[in-house]
């Protein structure tokens, strides 16, 4: 019977021996964007008027202020592997939510309306996909053709914008607001770390990471034009 036993144990280490391997040549990564200057936000529709009058049928909700918790944070080098988030994107009172999504290069995109009326959405420009019809409390999915940067709009409501970055590389976070993020394992090593915001990546450093990491990134963002 013991023999049995010590068998099973074996074949059970065989099987988990790549991801004990993996874990233990990987450490947490965490690290806050600090920003160097000071920027006054801008909302990307600029019609003078619309965010501050109530209209009777669009939600009004305070400016995001703080650019930081518009910035994806990406990892490159050898080694990365882990699954991606959750591609979905909210349609929620008249507003896309995220406004920023990072998805991992040829990932569906699940489009989930919450809305009690029919959003039609469409590429800002260089019409990468056609139209999308999404009736009311529906999904509809899609897929982007390559690693980029991709913009949809509404074409009943312009305020509804959202920025989608499709990414080459498993390992990426939307930071938060106050400029921090966190990735649970990266390789242990010698990386590169990227900054993206609004079209631009606006920051590329090299980085080692050697047991528990943790880091401040000085970020200078770029003016916005009016």
């Amino acid at each position: 019977m013991r023999p049995l036993l010590a068998t099973r144990w074996i074949a059970l280490l065989i099987l988990l021996f790549p991801f004990i391997s993996l874990s233990l040549d990987a450490s947490p990564l965490k690290g806050t964007l600090a920003l160097t200057g000071q920027m006054k936000h801008q909302s990307p529709f600029q019609a003078p008027g619309y965010w501050q009058r109530p209209n009777g049928i669009l939600s009004i909700k305070e400016p995001n202020w703080d650019p930081r918790q518009e910035m994806v944070v990406v990892i490159r080098g050898s080694g990365l592997s882990m699954p991606p988030p959750a591609a979905e994107l909210l349609i929620e009172d008249f507003q896309f939510v995220p406004s920023i999504l990072p998805v991992h290069e040829q990932t569906t995109v699940t489009v989930i309306n919450r809305d009690p009326t029919t959003h039609i959405i469409e590429p800002v420009e260089n019409n990468f996909m056609k139209a999308l019809t999404v009736p009311p409390r529906s999904n509809i999915t899609f897929r982007l053709p390559k690693a980029g940067q991709y913009q949809l709009r509404s074409s009943e409501y312009p305020h509804m914008l959202v920025s989608i970055l499709a990414i080459d590389t498993p390992a990426f976070i939307l930071a938060e607001a106050s400029g921090a993020f966190r990735f649970a394992d990266i390789p242990n090593g010698h990386l590169s770390l990227e900054v993206w915001y609004r079209g631009q990546w606006i920051h590329k450093q090299p980085i080692e990471v050697k047991g528990r990491t943790s880091l401040v990134i000085p970020i200078q963002v770029p003016s916005q034009k009016d």
